[in-house]
């Protein structure tokens, strides 16, 4: 790249706002940005000041409005000025201005039936010794090379002249400060290398053994700062009538201040004013309103001079004079509106802003643990669907979901800002069909929406409600009759939704699929899809929709060449083999399994439903578990994958390729029918299915297992952890037996660990089903169901509780005892995973247990100290019943591109690297928002490259905001939650921060031990030698001892002697500290024996070791000979005779004459014993 490249690469440009009062706006921009982006930026920017959401932007007079880049702009260059011009208001672009004002003021609504109790809550600003503000170190631009050589010049002139001084002062013979000889870093605060503790250590009183109580492990609530009105909401006088619209009346809004006043005021093309209006009487027409105006008058001061002051002026509000923005007509009003908002955000700020910002692309998590409800403000706009996002962008009955969907497919994708743009609206799209679709689900559920079917059974019904399909998750039909029924269909629906998912992140041009979610409430399952178009305004006489696949079973299969032409590519990512199938009339040569369907739209695009066996059967399984409930035990994606790899594998080595030969065969024979085992088919087909289904058990399994002892996998913390981890190697969970019993094969704490945990996920997993079947039940009351179940499996009573009249009483629906409840899920257990569970485990990891079944089934528990035994839920202690779903999201692939970039650059070019790194994390909050799950993983993985590329500050800056980021969007106790703060305590600690890096490590090990119990993970040596690294670099010897003796005792208690050594080794530096060399010489001989054994001679800890040893053994020998000499020369001492009392009491008397000059007052006995001493050493000699 050239200099004058370089150059261009950044643009700077100055916006300038009709309000004087407003300074320019400079800005520092990439070509490849858009217009909007700089519209979205100015939103955002000033909000606080003005709330700009309605204007124009122009270049020498002419708007540039759009969404083109800054670079395809005629005329438009370094340092060019934008003139802001305010535009007039639409209907739409005025209720989005209230919107903004109402969230500005403080005002929040938080009333999606998917959004419980405290959602979103976090614990990092109540965290101890970290910085709650921390500053942005993503704002840097690009530097081009003229700035790099400038800034580098002005280093080292500054570094001369610093060595100038510095020899100045040495000639002088002048003292040169510590801080005048260190050179501080750029831009960067001082490591705090020299940090002191005073008092104990965050890690003084930590007791190991014991979890966090239930009471302490959710913070308490962080309420909102109170608004800066009592009330802003539509005012009963809307909408205006048409007359009144062609005067420019958009909306009527009734506004309550702090001093008590309350206003009418009418939203207009040209802005707001107050209205005549009152709550009895209607008069659009401007008030006459005195407000306070700030005029300059000159006065003559005290010598002659002169002096400006302020004067009220008063002026009547009219049409002429009306205030643009909603919040400058407020502040007008309102004195205390302007001071109350700046006191709300100086809150936040304190608080950190990230913890509180509301999210636009995602739900927050839920905590299972909830404090009551506390006080609730009065807002009148909750019920107001006029103020609604949903409707602003056109979320009602007639919205064309699949058409909007594939419309932002379609979208260009050759720039990054064409791709940037795309990826924002799939995503924007994918969560907005999602929220619809979660409220519908609620609605159905409650029977709030009417089926268009409802003379047919209830398990039949279908409902169409704001564009959005749902159905039932039960085999109304009869389709799923032979293979499971309700089961398989309830299986089904989240089967095709996971192959739907796959297909977002193939992004197929040619296919078009259909945006799908599957939603669990209250034991019932609703599947939501985003209609075919044209599904219901089929022509009398049209030909059928469907043109591959099944059409009525396997009676009517359709081929279509087109269209199989189109799947094709799909079968191959997803490994299928090209099968024939025939029906009633012919054979047709399938890509796909027979009951995918291909569909063509009205629209002329083809659609792909029923996507529930993209796979091949799970064969061996069934033959293993004839019991199982259903027939459509599937393998998974990634095992598909994973066997055609180990083939193809196999087969590259049967021919005996050189490294530099391609290998030459088609890959094809190595897919996979996805018909066989269904369908009737050819021998080697079923054989293929069969070998790789045997695979997943005989090699997938122990691979898995094996590696995870070994310590080259994740040993997983809790069930949602190990789903996540079998899943990505292709093992279902109904294969939890099978992952047991390999980890049984070995007696290492891992295997241990891993498989009570799978013990613990099977327990779960059947509890869950017993709960869904009872609240599913007709008439039950699913709060009532969800406390007396949980009683049955967690305490020991069976007692009933009292229902209020009209309700369905208990006992009706539930009718178990104790005993009948365990064994019911005993039975669960061994029907579904083939497994004798001990259901003792209920009363042994109570805690863990009902985590895990809150999270499965949605439920939020008030959060107190459960008792478990007897009966520990009250019917009032069951907070909320939520909906769990599963959905289609979208992952950015340029988002991954960058990153990816990034990391292969950090070895090679470290500034590239950077510069990569800072350009990716404003990609992604770009496509994701402010707060998304995705963004966690973005600023994790960031944060480890720049940790990687000594970059501390920027590491714990994404440290932070992946901490706060993990808590809000999966949880406080959520796994991703506590390595976040394990990773954030060695970023604060390679900056210098060693207290807050043990807060850090302190915090997340406490909520580690409650999440697995008293079950001590075998990983959590690793973060207590973190720990105690800490506690040494602070010279806390003896506390970093006491943790080394635990630590040391956890690794004998779970056999892991190779985490011994080094912990010996460390140990015995400790002691050598405190002088206890003895001891530290013992330590290093064990330390040295266990690197041997398990590390070998030639590895440097062992070397390190036998160093140590060796110096250690020499001073302990030197220090031997000196304590025998010293010894040696106190009994030579004490053999010498001693003065008597007279010689001790008298004074010495004066040398005679015949004595001078012989030595003064010598005992003569004194001299004998010399002479005698040094015979004796003459005589040796």
């Amino acid at each position: 790249m050239t200099s004058e490249q370089e150059e261009v690469s950044i643009l700077t440009l100055q916006v300038t706002f009709p309000d004087p009062e407003l300074p320019p706006l400079s800005l520092t921009v990439s070509p490849e940005e858009s217009v909007q982006e700089i519209r979205n930026y100015i939103r955002d920017a000033f909000v606080q000041e003005r709330c700009i959401t309605s204007f124009t932007l122009n270049l020498n007079g002419q708007p540039i409005d759009g969404f083109e880049s800054l670079a395809e702009i005629e005329g438009l260059e370094s340092g060019a000025t934008i003139e802001l011009t305010n535009a007039p208001y639409n209907e739409h672009e005025a209720r989005l201005h209230v919107i903004r004002v109402r969230e500005l003021a403080g005002f929040s609504n938080n009333s999606h039936a998917a959004v419980g109790q405290d959602a979103g809550m976090t614990a990092f600003n109540r965290t101890e010794g970290i910085d709650k503000t921390p500053k942005d170190y993503m704002q840097e631009v690009v530097e081009t090379k003229a700035q790099k050589e400038a800034k580098a010049k002005l280093k080292a002139e500054q570094k001369k002249a610093k060595a100038a001084a510095k020899a100045e002062a040495l000639a002088k013979n002048e003292e040169v400060s510590e801080d005048e000889e260190s050179e501080p870093e750029d831009d960067t605060p001082m490591k705090q290398s020299t940090q002191v503790l005073e008092e104990n250590s965050p890690m003084h009183g930590f007791k190991l053994e014991e979890s966090k109580s239930l009471q302490e492990l959710f913070p308490d609530r962080q309420n909102l700062p109170a608004p800066a009105l009592l009330s802003l909401h539509l005012s009963h006088w809307n909408p205006p009538t048409q007359a009144q619209q062609l005067n420019g009346e958009l909306l009527y809004l009734q506004c309550a201040t702090l001093e008590g006043e309350s206003y009418q005021i009418v939203a207009h093309t040209n802005g707001f004013y107050v209205a005549n209006s009152t709550l009895g009487s209607f008069d659009p027409s401007p008030k006459p309103l005195m407000v306070k105006t700030k005029a300059k008058k000159q006065n003559g001061g005290k010598k002659g001079g002169k002096k400006t002051e302020t004067e009220i002026s008063y002026v009547p509000i009219t049409t002429e004079n009306m205030h643009h923005s909603l919040y400058d007509l407020l502040v007008s009003l309102s004195d205390k509106f302007a001071k109350k908002i700046a006191s709300n955000y100086a809150e936040l700020n304190a608080a950190g802003m990230l913890s509180v910002v509301p999210p636009t692309n995602c739900f927050l998590a839920n905590p299972w643990l909830t404090k009551p409800a506390g006080f609730r403000r009065p807002d009148m706009a909750r019920n107001q669907e006029l103020l609604s996002l949903k409707n602003l962008e056109g979320q009602d009955d007639t919205r064309e979901w699949s058409e909007d969907l594939q419309s932002l497919k379609e979208l260009p994708r050759e720039t990054i800002n064409d791709r940037v743009v795309r990826e924002r609206h799939l995503n924007k799209t994918y969560f907005d069909f999602t929220e619809a679709a979660v409220a519908g689900a609620v609605q159905v559920v409650h029977g709030e929406i009417q089926p268009i079917n409802p003379s047919e059974p209830e398990a039949s019904h279908i409902f169409l409600h704001k564009g959005i399909f749902y159905s039932v998750g039960a085999d109304g039909s009869g389709t799923y009759a032979e293979i499971g029924g309700d089961e398989a269909a309830r299986v089904a629906s989240a089967k095709d939704l996971q192959a739907v998912q796959q297909l977002v992140q193939f992004d197929f041009p040619e296919i078009a699929s259909l945006c799908t979610t599957v939603v669990d409430y209250q034991g019932k399952r609703i599947v939501c899809q985003s209609p075919v178009p044209g599904i219901f305004r089929q022509p009398e006489n049209a030909p059928p929709q469907v043109k591959y696949g099944s059409v009525e079973g396997a009676e009517e299969i359709a081929s279509e060449q087109e269209f199989g032409d189109a799947f094709k590519p799909i079968a191959a990512a997803f490994r299928l083999k090209t099968h024939t199938v025939k029906d009633a009339n012919k054979e047709h040569s399938l890509h796909l399994a027979s009951d995918c369907k291909g569909l063509a739209g009205t629209d002329g695009r083809k659609y792909l439903l029923d996507l529930y066996r993209l796979a091949p059967v799970d064969i061996a399984f069934l033959d293993a578990n004839p019991s199982y409930p259903h027939q459509l035990a599937l393998l998974r994606f990634e095992a598909v994958e994973a066997y055609f790899r180990h083939q193809v594998r196999a087969e590259i080595k049967k021919q005996s390729l050189d490294e530099d030969e391609t290998p030459k065969f088609e890959v094809e024979p190595f897919y996979l029918n996805p018909d066989a085992f269904v369908l009737p088919a050819p021998k080697e087909d079923e054989d293929a299915v069969r070998a790789a289904s045997e695979f997943v058990s005989n090699t997938i399994i122990p691979e898995h297992v094996e590696a995870v002892i070994a310590g080259f996998g994740t040993t997983p913390i809790d069930g949602q952890q190990l789903t996540q981890s079998l899943h990505g190697k292709g093992i279902p969970m109904r294969h939890l037996a099978s992952v047991i019993a390999a980890a049984k094969k070995s007696d290492t704490s891992k295997a241990q660990f891993l498989a009570e945990l799978c013990e613990q996920e099977i327990a779960v997993r059947s509890a869950k089903h017993l709960l869904r079947n009872e609240m599913a039940k007709k008439g039950a009351n699913p709060k009532y169901v969800v406390a007396h179940v949980m009683n049955l499996l967690l305490g020991s009573t069976s007692k009933v509780f009292d229902t209020p009249a009209g309700l369905l009483a208990v006992s009706d629906s539930v009718n178990l005892s104790v005993d009948e409840a365990k064994a019911a899920v005993a039975a669960i257990a061994k029907t579904r995973f083939g497994y004798d569970l001990d259901t003792s485990i209920f009363a042994k990891r109570p805690v863990q247990l009902l985590r895990e079944l809150s999270g499965k089934l949605g439920l939020q528990f008030l959060q107190k100290e459960y008792e478990f035994g007897a009966e520990p839920f009250a019917v009032a202690d069951v907070v909320n019943i939520l909906p769990v779903f599963k959905t289609t999201t979208f992952r950015s692939k340029l988002v991954e591109e960058a990153l990816e970039a990034a990391r292969n650059s950090v070895n090679t070019d470290k500034d590239v690297a950077l510069q990569l790194l800072r350009e990716s994390i404003p990609l992604a909050e770009q496509v994701y928002g402010s707060v998304n799950p995705e963004l966690t993983k973005v600023y994790n993985t960031a944060s480890y490259l720049a940790y990687e590329m000594d970059e501390a500050l920027l590491a714990a800056d994404l440290g932070r905001r992946a901490c706060i980021m993990s808590e809000r969007c999966s949880g406080i106790d959520s796994v991703d939650a506590i390595l976040n703060y394990l990773n954030l305590s060695l970023f604060e600690h390679a900056i210098g921060n060693y207290v807050g890096a043990l807060h850090m490590i302190k915090h997340a090990v406490s909520v580690w031990v409650t999440v697995c119990g008293t079950h001590l993970h075998p990983d959590i040596i690793t973060s207590l030698s973190n720990a105690i690294t800490m506690l040494t670099t602070l010279k806390r010897w003896n506390e970093s001892r006491q943790w080394l003796e635990k630590t040391i005792v956890i690794t004998e208690s779970v056999a892991n002697e190779k985490a011994q050594a080094p912990l010996r080794f460390q140990l015995a530096q400790t002691m050598c500290h405190e002088q206890q060399y003895k001891e530290a010489t013992d330590e290093l001989r064990r330390a040295l024996k266990l690197f041997n054994a398990h590390y070998g001679e030639d590895d440097q800890n062992t070397k390190d070791c036998a160093v140590w040893l060796k110096s250690l053994t020499q001073a302990a020998v030197s220090i031997q000979r000196q304590k025998l000499w010293e010894q040696e020369q106190g009994r030579l001492a004490r053999q010498a005779p001693k003065p008597t009392a007279t010689h001790q009491k008298e004074a010495p008397k004066k040398a005679s004459k015949k004595t001078k000059g012989k030595g003064k007052g010598k005992d003569d006995k004194g001299e004998k014993l010399v002479a005698e001493l040094k015979k004796k050493k003459a005589g040796k000699r």
